[in-house]
């Protein structure tokens, strides 16, 4: 019986500590965690050149709900994710039909509607230079 209790006890904590950890109560990464991915994100997108007309963009349910968009580029849709850690805003802004246009080595996005340019910067909410 006692065995049995113990067993029952063990399983108790082992299941709120689990709750607790994908409720968020307990972080079980590294403080930094979050803003070296961010980080991450940011030299990665700093790499990628975008340029074409914007189609659609969507969460990818197969691919752990990233921010993706398709666009159009010398005839074929590309897809991109460096939007999923932006924090400005860029990725609610894309219309149908925008011309998009993000240069390598550079975080500025064009976006161009309706004749009119504007430039937009991407932050990645990153503390590190």
């Amino acid at each position: 019986m006692k065995r049995k209790l113990k067993v029952l006890i063990s399983v108790l904590i082992f299941l709120v500590f689990v709750t607790l950890i994908f409720k968020g109560k307990i972080d079980i990464y590294p403080k930094d965690w979050r803003n070296k991915a961010r980080c991450k994100a940011r030299d990665r997108a700093s790499k990628d050149i975008i340029s074409g007309i914007f189609v659609k963009s969507y969460r990818d349910g197969g691919n752990h709900n990233i921010k993706t968009l398709e666009y159009e580029s010398l005839g074929k849709i590309k897809k991109s994710l460096i939007l999923d850690f932006e924090v400005s805003g860029v990725y609610e802004e894309l219309v149908e039909g925008d011309s998009i246009f993000k240069p390598k080595g550079q975080l500025k996005f064009f976006l161009i509607r309706d004749g009119n340019t504007r430039e937009l910067m991407l932050d990645f909410d990153c503390d590190q230079p």
